[in-house]
């Protein structure tokens, strides 16, 4: 690899870096992030990320070297052309701003087999012709650790009213995938703008140029006035979470309010008057009108009001008219409080039964069974248990044992179960979801083998219970007909 002495590269360094201007102001500056955001941008300017371009490539960069902006893919070629793949800077003056760039300074280090040679460039044509430094400088090879070279192009000022670019380009790699880091880039300068209270922004994004306390820097105090022109004036602004239609139970329950975090006091009221409660949150037990204020420093604000209502909780009854053991039937009618405006969810040994969302439903196994009833307001209440028996064999596996199909049905439904090897008559019974038989037929088991079709035609939507029954033993399967 070629390499400069630090001699040389003192010779080279003095005789390149005359100064022309003195830079008044830091207008850009990135450090150290990986994927090339500024750490500071002048207020009045805006910046887009520094990218690479013509080739050069980021791949696996933030993994290999975790502290700047790395790039690969630079050319081995050691004479410099300003097509080469390079990284840039894209900085943007604001609206009735003008740029006057004056120095630029770059810190930077390369891999062992990384690109020997850098230089500075710029245009404020969008790229069509490039101002460059004239001179390479050689990085250290440091890879990803603490050495590196810092140097300034101090050029003659130039004036960018749009887009302008500042570009780094890397050249004379020993291998393609040699590292080049950017840890620091400076943009110094001043900026030419109607500034008339000289607080340092420009008319296009002051808001009152008459008063320097007033611009998009300062902070905002409790005046009336928007010192940071942001359209606000005394940002206090406090609100209450959770919103909109909120009901206690019967005063069962209760709910916990949030203030919007962050100011230094606050005070909670009930129906207008104060309570003792000056936290940012409260447990509210009882209905009422709640607001909340918040003081920062001499700043006061109050929230909009929060209603919590009381609501009451559902009837939560259970019956079971046709008793608790499947001993006298082979399924039970079971119900729980009705109301239109009411919702239902079943329960066997603990754990919600699918479907069943009914006031009513039959039970065809044993089991402790309950029903949570909740109001469109969103209060519960459960029904006692009830323990339902059998005194069968087989009822409480029947249900997995014989397949009804299609499911949910149409015009015909199809039965079919293996039952062992014996050869029988059985009866098919069909039951609707309010306990009423609508088919009873007199099927056959062969060689321990039913499979049967009947039509459905005649029966309404909604859900159906078949039995096939065959000495003392009966096989029950759940299907819904939907038309």
């Amino acid at each position: 690899m070629k390499k400069f002495s630090l001699l040389t590269l003192s010779i080279i360094l003095a005789t390149f870096f005359t100064s022309t201007v003195n830079a008044q102001i830091t207008l850009y500056e990135y450090t150290t992030n990986v994927n090339g955001e500024a750490n500071y941008v002048d207020p009045n300017l805006t910046a887009e990320k520094i990218r690479r371009v013509k080739g050069a490539s980021g791949t696996g960069a933030g993994i290999i070297c975790p502290i700047g902006f790395t790039s690969k893919g630079f050319s081995t070629s050691e004479i410099w052309a300003d097509n080469m793949p390079s990284v840039v800077a894209t900085l943007i003056p604001g609206t009735g701003v003008d740029a006057v760039v004056g120095k630029v300074g770059i810190e930077m280090r390369i891999s062992e087999t990384g690109p020997i040679y850098a230089r500075l460039a710029y245009s404020t044509d969008l790229g069509v012709t490039w101002v460059d430094a004239g001179v390479d400088v050689t990085p250290p090879i440091s890879d990803c650790g603490d050495i590196t070279l810092y140097y300034e192009w101090d050029m003659p000022d130039f004036t960018a009213t749009d887009k302008f670019y500042i570009r780094i380009y890397a050249f004379g790699a020993v291998l393609e995938a040699g590292r080049f880091n950017i840890s620091q880039l400076k943009v110094y300068g001043a900026l030419d703008m109607i500034d008339a209270d000289g607080d340092g922004y420009g008319e296009a994004i002051d808001c009152d140029e008459t008063n320097p306390a007033i611009n998009p820097g300062a902070e905002e105090i409790c005046n009336a006035i928007d010192e940071d022109c942001n359209g606000e004036s005394d940002e206090v602004a406090v609100s209450i979470t959770p919103t909109g239609e909120i009901y206690l139970c019967n005063n069962e329950e209760t709910v916990e309010l949030f203030a919007t975090p962050g100011y230094d006091t606050y005070q909670w009221y009930k129906n207008g008057s104060p309570i003792p409660v000056t936290t940012e949150s409260i447990i509210i037990e009882n209905p009422g009108y709640y607001q909340v204020e918040a003081t920062q420093g001499l700043c006061t604000a109050i929230s909009a009001v929060q209603a919590i209502a009381s609501s009451e909780s559902p009837f939560a009854n259970i019956y079971y008219p046709d008793g608790l053991d499947l001993c006298a039937d082979d399924s039970l009618l079971i119900k729980a409080s009705y109301d239109e405006l009411y919702n239902w969810q079943w329960y066997r040994d603990g754990s919600p039964i699918m479907d069943e969302t009914n006031y009513k439903m039959l039970a065809l196994v044993p089991g402790t069974y309950y029903c949570e009833v909740t109001t469109v307001l969103g209060c519960t209440r459960n029904t006692e248990e009830i323990v339902i028996t059998t005194c069968r064999l087989g009822n409480e596996t029947a249900i997995n044992n014989m397949t009804a199909y299609p499911n949910p049905a149409n015009t015909t439904i199809s039965f079919n179960i293996q039952t062992g090897n014996t050869t029988a008559d059985a009866v098919l019974s069909i039951v609707s979801l309010n306990g009423q038989e609508v088919i009873n037929m007199p099927v056959e088991i062969v060689d321990g083998l039913f499979n049967t079709s009947i039509n459905i035609e005649a029966l309404t939507n909604g859900i159906y219970t078949a039995r096939l029954i065959t000495g003392e033993n009966q096989f029950t399967s759940r299907f819904t007909v939907v038309k």
